[in-house]
């Protein structure tokens, strides 16, 4: 066995319309102060005839003339998977069919979810499209990740991917998707891992960078083999910093020192124990950084492969393994992060196993995003669809009957569960308080001697302040995104009611929650993927003084009478009092 970082396991996730919900839960009545504008959305690059019809095609450019079609029109880009604003432009990074890949790694069997027409199709090997050389056919609706910039006066959407030199563009070929954006002193990033990052072997493991001015400009593009994932970039006090994952596993923090004439200027300023993932700025003077942890993958495991593990190794592997968390900088002063920082440990916040009771699921869990508000840091976990059964299956076997199949989707279900921080700032030796606000007294833990779960109260020995875990829904799996504006915390989630089937279409799509001071509980500013019931995910969200911008991640990819496919970006403004 070796140990794959846990990016992986955002790839095995399995198409499981009509699992089993659990519990039922009535949704929330939202209560809004912001009006929401689309502004632009994934365009039509596809037509559809059926799985594995010769005469499906891709094509860029089909919205342009979508009566070329003679199908039914299709949106490969599903996700807004980066995004930033330079000026008075908002650039945008996509992925394409990122369900269908999901799915590659459990099983790459051909299929359509129908309602009333197509909603998802995932071709895996039966695709038309020609893959570039190293990539498997059962990745087969893989399509090149795009860069847009989306000017904000004239409302036009551009491809900015059509200007990325000729002699760069084979690094597209090797680019799983551009996964994350960034900007600062007038120059736009977008970077992403590499397919080896799905363990497509053939593939350098890797990032790829490429940069542009804010006007559009290409200004070139580079892999760097030293890192093998890049996430969240921030700008704290003048200086761009973003964070990821290094060759060897251990997290990383790095900050930009270049400019537009030399704009591939990075340099190391902070290792951490694992890959990091998002940052926030804490009480001005610190840097806050979330991780995922290294999780134990089989060998061999890739598309189309999944094997069983020994038990004794796989929990043996555990150990070895660093939980997610939360970590706090030194104090930065007005000049930065400096490259001799890098070997000054960052203070751990807090661990998943702080918290989660249950051996196996403490290693499961991933961080996600964190904002500042109203005196304190504000951070909650992320709990990829189904990998605790999936890995329970692995490590215990797999349940034989109905029953016990209950038994473990139920015991490994983990919705988010949502913290705040304050008092992060003193020594090694000064413990900050942390308080848990939606989440849950007890969970599930399963006792491998007997084969049966029992709740046991979790960790910290406390109850949430405010709720239950998903703010009170089964459904919501991520704490994907935050954003302060007009004086209030906005938190996007990942919302897996309408992947799961749940029979109630009010409550489809991701939700928008909001906190109005720290005494208070939040509200659900809105629980329908804003205004688009299959947007399932807020996957990118930033404030702009009182103004939020926010991009929806989506798993179909084609329009219906009830949602529109592919990705989306809104615009929110505080209503008219």
């Amino acid at each position: 066995m070796k140990v794959i970082l846990f990016t992986l396991f955002s790839m095995v996730l399995t198409v499981v319309l009509g699992a089993p919900p659990g519990e039922a839960f009535e949704p929330p009545v939202p209560s809004p102060k912001m009006d929401i504008e689309l502004l632009a959305e994934a365009q039509e690059d596809g037509c559809f005839f059926g799985i594995g019809n010769p005469s499906n095609f891709y094509d860029p450019e089909l919205h342009i003339n979508p009566g070329d079609c003679g199908g039914i029109l299709k949106k490969n880009a599903s996700y807004p998977w980066g995004m930033t604003k330079c000026g008075d432009k908002v650039w945008v990074t996509t992925v394409n069919n990122l369900i269908c890949q999901a799915s590659a790694s459990t099983d790459p069997t051909p299929f359509v979810v129908d309602y009333f027409g197509p909603v998802i199709a995932c071709e895996f090997a039966e695709s038309q499209y020609v893959l570039p050389p190293l990539i498997p056919p059962e990745l087969g609706d893989w399509r090149p990740s795009s860069v847009f910039m989306y000017d904000l006066n004239t409302g036009v959407l551009e491809d900015m991917t059509d200007l990325i030199d000729p002699s760069d563009k084979p690094l597209l070929d090797e680019l799983f998707g551009f996964r994350s954006m960034g900007s600062h002193h007038n120059v736009v990033f977008a970077a992403g891992p590499t397919l080896a990052d799905i363990l497509v072997p053939d593939i350098e493991p890797g990032i790829i960078m490429v940069a542009y001015n804010k006007e559009g400009v290409y200004l070139g593009a580079r892999k760097y083999t030293e890192y093998t994932n890049i996430r969240k970039w921030i700008v704290m006090k003048d200086v761009l910093y973003t964070t990821g994952r290094l060759k060897d596993g251990r997290g990383v923090v790095l900050r930009w020192q270049g400019d537009e004439g030399n704009p591939f200027n990075f340099q190391e300023v902070a290792y951490l124990p694992s890959e990091g993932v998002e940052l926030a700025i804490y009480m001005d003077d610190y840097l806050v950084v979330s991780t995922w942890p290294n999780v134990p993958i089989p060998d061999g495991f890739g598309p189309g492969s999944i094997g069983g593990v020994d038990l004794i190794g796989s929990l043996v592997d555990l150990l070895g393994v660093t939980p997610a968390g939360v970590y706090i900088s030194p104090r930065i002063s007005s000049r930065g992060l400096r490259w001799w920082q890098k070997f000054i440990p960052w203070k751990k916040v807090m661990q998943a196993t702080d918290y989660e009771p249950d051996f196996l699921m403490g290693y499961l869990y991933g961080m996600g995003a964190m904002a500042y508000y109203d005196g304190y840091l504000y951070f909650g976990t992320m709990q990829l669809p189904e990998v605790g059964s999936l890995v329970h299956g692995w490590i215990y076997g797999e349940p034989e009957t109905p029953e016990e199949w209950e038994a473990v989707e139920t015991g490994r279900h983990r919705a988010l569960s949502l913290f705040r921080a304050k008092n992060l700032e003193g020594s090694f030796f000064f413990r900050p308080q942390i308080e848990l606000l939606y989440g849950e007294e007890e969970f599930p833990v399963y006792n491998m001697f007997t084969g049966e779960f029992t709740d046991e109260p979790n960790k910290m020995g406390t109850v949430p302040l405010y709720g239950h875990s998903g703010f009170d829904w089964y459904y919501n799996l991520y704490t994907w995104t935050m954003a302060v504006a007009d004086n209030s915390l906005f938190i996007g989630t990942l919302d897996f009611g309408f992947i799961y089937g749940d029979e109630n279409l009010d409550a489809w799509g991701a939700d928008m929650w909001r906190f109005d001071s720290s005494s208070t509980p939040a509200v659900p500013e809105n629980i329908n993927g804003l205004w688009n019931p299959a947007a399932y995910g807020i996957r990118v969200m930033f404030a702009e003084g009182d103004v939020i911008y926010a991009g929806t991640s989506n798993p179909t990819n084609f329009d219906t009478f009830f949602s529109s496919g592919g990705w989306q970006l809104r615009k929110l403004t505080p209503m008219a009092p």
